[in-house]
């Protein structure tokens, strides 16, 4: 079955821009659209060229496997310490998993 990343790929290959088409993509979420961004670097982390999370969410329970899913990919995180929807400490310990530091520093920082 054809996803749909693939079919708009495709859709623009036929449109034959002069320079073509990146198969890579950039993901972009902003706060519970982060969660998605994060999720689908997570899912297809071969189409993912880099992501950025502005005030996003991620369940720190599945942070692990979003690290080792997306290693190779450049992740932007850009988060305020007073974000009540989305609290900080959780995007806070995917960047020090990110970076091989233990999430029990993020206590200090709060």
């Amino acid at each position: 079955m054809l996803g749909v990343v693939d079919a708009a790929l495709m859709g623009l290959n036929r449109l034959k821009f002069k320079h073509g088409v990146e198969s890579g993509i950039q993901v972009l979420g902003v706060s519970m659209g982060g969660h998605a961004a994060l999720e689908f670097a997570r899912t297809f982390p071969d189409r993912v060229q880099r992501a950025a999370v502005i005030a996003g969410y991620y369940p720190e329970a599945q942070i692990d496997a979003l690290v080792q899913a997306t290693a190779a990919i450049p992740l932007l995180l850009v988060h305020r310490k007073g974000d009540y929807a989305c609290p900080f400490r959780l995007i806070q310990s995917l960047h020090l998993a990110r970076i091989g530091e233990t999430s029990s520093k993020c206590a200090e920082t709060e």
